[in-house]
């Protein structure tokens, strides 16, 4: 059996060269074992069998998938905590030097800061005693807020509990340019008095 092919030759010399290649193939028979359609039709038609692993990893995949979901809806339909700011304790009968902070605040063309407190709190004076009876009192704000942040004046209570002073910064019209509520909260006990 000569197998060299010699491609220069005429087109149907060659596929007869190939013909003559091929016949001895054609003659031989082929036994497939018994039922080998039937295996290979129904390995065709059957669903892809997956892995232990690949199992593994979708059921990771899904229960990942599932935990974000559920942090996700917490988090939109939870309610919102928000922290309470922390309200300044005192101890009541004792006074105390409340500082405002106006840094931080735009109070364009403030003169004089208004404050106001509820019963049972007291401005406190050493020597102005008989200002322990007035309920509003008006402190000059000063022209270059830059320069000083803080307000300063000393109150006192009768008892404890949760007092709010009210602040109201106004202008030469006496309009209100900025109002806050300050919150403090007196407690119970003794304390010893500390110099004003």
């Amino acid at each position: 059996m000569d197998s060299k092919i010699d491609t220069k030759l005429d087109p149907k010399l060659l596929e007869a060269q190939m013909a003559k290649i091929f016949a001895p193939l054609k003659q031989t028979e082929f036994d497939a074992p018994p039922f080998m359609k039937t295996r290979i039709m129904s390995r065709l038609q059957a669903p892809p069998a997956a892995s232990k692993e690949i199992w593994l990893w979708r059921t990771i995949a899904g229960l990942a998938t599932a935990a974000c979901a559920v942090l996700l809806l917490m988090r939109n339909f939870a309610p919102s905590q928000t922290v309470a700011p922390e309200i300044p304790q005192h101890y009541a009968m004792q006074p105390y030097v409340i500082h405002v902070d106006l840094e931080g605040d735009k109070l364009p063309g403030a003169r004089v800061a208004e404050v106001e407190l509820p019963d049972g709190v007291h401005f406190v004076s050493k020597s102005h005693p008989e200002i322990a009876q007035v309920r509003k009192m008006r402190l000059n704000v000063p022209a270059a807020i830059s320069g000083r942040s803080r307000l300063p004046f000393v109150v006192s209570s009768d008892k404890p509990g949760l007092a709010e002073l009210k602040l109201k910064i106004l202008d030469e019209k006496d309009l209100v340019v900025h109002e806050r509520v300050l919150s403090i909260k007196f407690a119970q006990g003794e304390k010893k008095a500390e110099t004003i």
